[in-house]
């Protein structure tokens, strides 16, 4: 690594020495699902999941808000749109997640 900034609480960014330039986060175990969803998900999604616990998996985190886990993939869609995904994945495995 060449150099690293602090920008907040548990998120530094950093440039190695060819000029890639990340992002590290650090979190608690406790609020790591929370963390993650921050760090990878779209904003508008996570803004959707406001209200919800901030501790715990991602599947905790959204159960609480009323919901079952999204995948990744489906996670640019709107809220009620990636539900139906999540639906649509488990009817295909003959498994369909209940909420």
């Amino acid at each position: 690594m060449n150099e690293h900034t602090r920008v907040s609480d548990g998120l530094y960014k950093a440039t190695t020495h060819s000029g890639v330039v990340g992002e590290i986060h650090f979190a608690p175990p406790t609020a790591a699902g929370s963390a993650l969803l921050v760090a990878t998900g779209p904003p508008d999604h996570v803004i959707g999941l406001s209200g919800a616990s901030t501790h715990g998996s991602e599947e905790e985190i959204y159960r609480a808000a009323g919901l079952g886990w999204i995948p990744p993939a489906a996670r640019a869609l709107p809220i009620d749109e990636a539900g139906g995904v999540v639906m649509v994945e488990g009817l295909r495995r003959g498994s369909a997640p209940t909420q």
